[in-house]
């Protein structure tokens, strides 16, 4: 396979709308809210993998004000990971027998979990990098590294969608070919216009 395609989860293959909630939930307009969340030290280090789900769930509460229990915020972080977008797992299923496919995803143990309880990830891809997995997040340069090291495959011929401008840069900076995708619909929009640049 001379590509390798790599995919960020959330807002690429799956809705995540946990952003949007908590600003509902907080007040703050969503680009606060999404810069109150990537600012902090603590949700870096869960999604490292680095502190436990009872640390990060009373920090976020803490963080955003939020109106519930460490067990009502565990339970709501995991449902504002959502189901697919339309047709992406076949889209994604039908590149593998052309490409190699990876996923990146900066995630963490709750998330995790409940998106493997009804989202199989190998019939999908033939790697799976998940940060807090990893101990890497997006986007450092060393989380791109990983991929490119554990996969065999160059930067140049590694194409990657992400949702976060942030981390399609960090992509570019290294010598992936990278595209950034709109969270509310995904990726395949995206896909479908540069199909035939994959293919050629």
């Amino acid at each position: 396979m001379s590509k390798l395609i790599l995919f960020d989860l959330g807002g690429v293959v799956v809705d995540w709308t946990g952003i949007t909630e908590l600003a509902a939930l907080s007040g703050l307009s969503r680009e606060e809210a999404a810069k109150r969340f990537a600012s902090s030290q603590v949700s870096l280090a869960y999604e490292r993998g680095e502190i436990s789900d009872d640390v990060f769930s009373d920090h976020m509460i803490e963080l955003f004000g939020l109106p519930f229990t460490r067990a009502q915020f565990k339970l709501q972080w995991r449902l504002w990971v959502g189901q697919p977008f339309d047709g992406v797992v076949d889209m994604i299923k039908g590149l593998r027998g052309h490409f190699t496919t990876a996923c990146l995803s900066n995630t963490n143990a709750m998330h995790w979990d409940h998106l493997l309880s009804y989202l199989p990830l190998e019939p999908m891809f033939d790697h799976i990098f998940a940060s807090h997995q990893i101990a890497a997040v997006k986007p450092h340069a060393h989380c791109y590294q990983i991929v490119i090291d554990r996969t065999g495959f160059k930067a140049q011929d590694i194409v990657f969608f992400d949702d976060t401008q942030a981390n399609v840069d960090a992509a570019k900076a290294l010598g992936m070919t990278a595209y950034k995708v709109q969270s509310d619909v995904g990726v395949m929009p995206t896909i479908r216009s540069i199909l035939p640049q994959l293919s050629s």
